[in-house]
């Protein structure tokens, strides 16, 4: 990562970074506060038997959440939960903002969708060669790449996305599917 030798990436626990968090959400046009929907769950690929309900639930959940105007906030990579949401709402014609917040050092930055919204907490920490990471997924509206180069550092920023947007109200939680990294984004 860059400049990692001279100043360690910003947490979003610390004023600094929820100073970037506020100003990287507001450069993404992200209006705030709304009702907030947080979706954790299996990123590697789904069994078939899972991915079945798995799709007629966010099938259902969709019209909901631009019925009541909600944001739903993920890990935002092209595998498991977050690509069946990215695609049920693509498919919907949902137009609820689905915001992907990822690790920059896990994603291919090569894989960022033409014409998507993206913005980084923390430019400094970009890694030099960005493309051996996980591919974005294509049908989220927005991007959140925040400091980190492993899978789960993306968890706090998550949730400090979640509570930003929300502005105090509560927020929900939808856990699907489980994973190595569920445990600790629960």
């Amino acid at each position: 990562m860059r400049d990692a030798s001279r100043r360690p990436p910003v947490g979003p626990e610390s004023r600094v970074g929820r100073t970037q968090l506020t100003a990287a959400l507001t450069g993404l046009g992200l209006i705030h506060p709304l009702p907030v929907l947080v979706l954790v769950g299996g990123a590697a690929n789904l069994e078939p038997h899972v991915e079945g309900p798995l799709r007629l639930a966010f099938d259902a959940l969709v019209p909901v959440i631009d019925r009541i105007g909600a944001a739903l906030v993920d890990g935002g990579t092209a595998f498991g939960v977050m690509r069946l949401i990215g695609d049920s709402r693509r498919r919907l014609g949902g137009r609820f903002p689905l915001i992907g917040v990822a690790a920059v050092g896990t994603v291919d930055g090569g894989s960022l969708p033409a014409g998507v919204p993206v913005q980084e907490v923390d430019p400094a920490v970009r890694p030099e060669h960005w493309v051996d990471g996980a591919r974005l997924d294509p049908d989220h509206s927005h991007f959140l790449l925040v400091p980190g180069e492993r899978w789960g550092d993306e968890s706090p920023w998550i949730d400090a996305a979640a509570a930003a947007l929300a502005g105090g109200r509560p927020i929900l939680t939808l856990v699907a599917a489980g994973g190595r990294i569920t445990a600790p984004d629960v």
